[in-house]
């Protein structure tokens, strides 16, 4: 586990806490919730779908062509493959609150 989950799990357990007072759910149950978060968005990107989450924002697996580049170490040109990527576009109201 990264340190970076890590650190989003540990907000996770404590806002939690701070909303179900009168019973936290465990860190392992936190845990488990993320995981299966971050599961459910790995399935629908294997899959090709686009995935929305209101106020937020829209992941999309985009397809890249295959393109010529340079490879400096050998100093030929080189053809990069197709791949895809997750492209993430912002909603308007998660740029208001980055840009105020």
């Amino acid at each position: 586990m990264s340190s970076g989950r890590k650190k989003v799990l540990e907000m996770m357990y404590e806002r939690a806490g701070e909303l179900y007072q009168s019973r936290r759910p465990s860190r392992f149950e936190t845990k488990l919730a993320l995981e299966n978060i971050l599961e459910i968005l790995e399935e629908a990107f294997l899959r090709g779908e686009k995935v929305v989450i209101s106020g937020f924002g829209v992941f999309e697996v985009k397809e890249v062509r295959p393109r010529k580049g340079f490879d400096f170490a050998k100093g030929e040109p080189k053809e990069i493959p197709s791949r895809r990527k997750v492209k993430f576009k912002p909603s308007s109201k998660l740029l208001k609150l980055l840009n105020p």
